[in-house]
């Protein structure tokens, strides 16, 4: 720490100079930057009229908006004055109004949207003469869109150094830096959390039992999972592996690689969350007989598990938008206790197995907009489906043929479908019905209700929503929404 400010402070917040200097300070999530810009603004603050250290400026742009951090930066620099702003062009001119006069020291801290920026510190010309910027952020482009004077990168602690926080555990040490990857905030908290320890404790630390790993962290091209970096963790039970901050250029530029020899070191994996998964199938080694719930939406997967193994305890599973996904196979013997089916997007999808109709616990079963999906034959033993949807499935023509009582299923979505045909039963074995959701005509005919059947069915115009309504639930759908 002592290195990085004695770098810091003469090189970049030169004092002397009278000019109004925008420091920018950048690196990885977790590498130091708060604590870098914090220790700085306590030992400058003094020499300056005006000082404000703004904090978690992205969480709160997100949460709480733009013109609530003006509000708090124009507490902090006149509390005294009355601060009346309705929106943030009237911020930015009154923020340019109070400090053009006097010499400010500014700290935004996580700053990372340009937004944020011009809100707050747009331009130089806003404050007094010798005042400093000071804006931490894992964006190094955008310091540079905003024209900063001097930049520094908080890096990661070398190895070296790293060891030296773990003094008399060597082999252990080494082990935990690899662990953190020489990550500042890492090796804080693992030191935290060893400390007085004895090596024993310290050795059933690496029985990790959770992996979150953050995609839009790191800021290199490739990331390489390997069997080796999985060695040590043969009891995990929960890999996350995601985007806290999704966008589709992140989807299309998949960083991770995967070689196909890789190996689950663990067979006590209980949720698997990879979204941009990165091969055509699961690992034949993956084991997964005590998985829960498996959650890999956009992916590159073209079929799902090759090998026969038991899934008895699998309850969830959700696919999402994987184009390249053409088929599901049998689930009703490997994967009896399935609740939820989650397909929506797969565009290339063509068929599920027949015997999907088969699983007697699904709750959920979602195929929207799977356009290329043109098939599902028979709904069997599904007696307690809540939710079905097929909207969006242009080449289906054919409602499923019911030979069950689903007297609790709720919701029935079959827009931008060609369904031309329903069976005469439907009306006898949807009995539950809250929500038909059809883009045009039905026969009312085709929807003949049992004797005793406690719903009315609404024959409406082609351009409204569908609805059928129990009876005793009418007063919550008086009127049929346009589409």
């Amino acid at each position: 720490m002592d290195d990085c400010l004695n770098e810091i402070i003469p090189q970049m917040i030169d004092l002397s100079s009278n000019k109004v200097c925008m420091i920018g300070i950048y690196g990885l999530g977790g590498i130091g930057k708060t604590t870098i810009a914090k220790v700085v603004y306590n030992r400058i603050a003094p020499l300056f009229m005006i000082t404000s250290f703004i904090s978690n400026v992205r969480e709160d742009s997100k949460s709480r908006g733009l013109l609530h951090l003006q509000k708090q930066l124009l507490h902090e620099i006149l509390p005294s004055r009355k601060n009346f702003i309705s929106n943030v062009d009237e911020g930015i001119h009154m923020i340019q109004d109070r400090l053009c006069f006097k010499n400010v020291l500014l700290i935004l801290d996580d700053v990372n949207t340009l937004d944020q920026l011009e809100a707050l510190a747009g331009d130089r010309n806003w404050f007094s003469l010798g005042s400093r910027i000071i804006v931490t952020t894992r964006d190094r482009h955008l310091l540079d869109v905003h024209k900063m004077d001097a930049f520094y990168e908080v890096k990661k602690v070398d190895h070296k150094k790293a060891i030296e926080l773990f003094k008399d555990y060597e082999t252990l040490s080494n082990s935990m830096v690899c662990c953190v990857d020489g990550l500042p905030l890492g090796l804080k908290v693992l030191g935290r959390f060893l400390f007085g320890k004895t090596i024993l404790e310290w050795e059933r630390t690496e029985a990790i039992e959770g992996i979150l790993f953050d995609l839009s962290i790191p800021k290199c091209k490739r990331i390489d999972i390997t069997t080796k970096s999985f060695e040590m963790i043969t009891r995990l039970r929960l890999l996350k592996i995601y985007w806290a901050h999704e966008s589709t250029s992140m989807r299309e530029d998949n960083k991770v690689k995967l070689s196909k020899d890789f190996e689950f070191p663990s067979h006590e994996l209980r949720y698997l969350y990879w979204h941009g998964y990165p091969l055509e199938s699961l690992l034949s080694s993956f084991y997964a007989e005590d998985l829960v719930e498996l959650d890999m939406c956009y992916n590159s997967l073209k079929q799902l598990w090759v090998s026969y193994e038991p899934l008895e305890k699998l309850n969830t599973i959700r696919v999402s938008f994987s184009q390249h996904l053409m088929e599901i196979p049998d689930f009703s013997i490997r994967a009896p206790n399935l609740e939820k089916l989650i397909l929506d997007g797969c565009s290339s999808l063509l068929e599920v197995h027949p015997f999907i109709g088969r699983l007697k616990k699904i709750i959920v079963l979602n195929l929207k907009n799977c356009k290329k999906f043109s098939s599902f034959l028979s709904i069997i033993d599904m007696e307690v489906l809540k939710i079905l949807n097929f909207a969006g499935c242009s080449e289906l023509k054919k409602f499923p043929d019911i030979q069950c009582n689903m007297e609790h299923l709720l919701e029935l979505y079959l827009s931008s479908t060609t369904i031309e045909e329903f069976s005469s039963s439907i009306g006898r074995h949807i009995i539950g019905l809250v929500l038909l959701d059809l883009n045009r005509p039905i026969a009312e005919e085709c929807w003949e209700p049992a004797k005793g059947t406690p719903f009315s069915f609404q024959i409406q115009d082609k351009n409204l929503m569908f609805k059928i309504i129990p009876r005793n639930h009418a007063e919550h759908f008086r009127e049929c929404e346009q589409t």
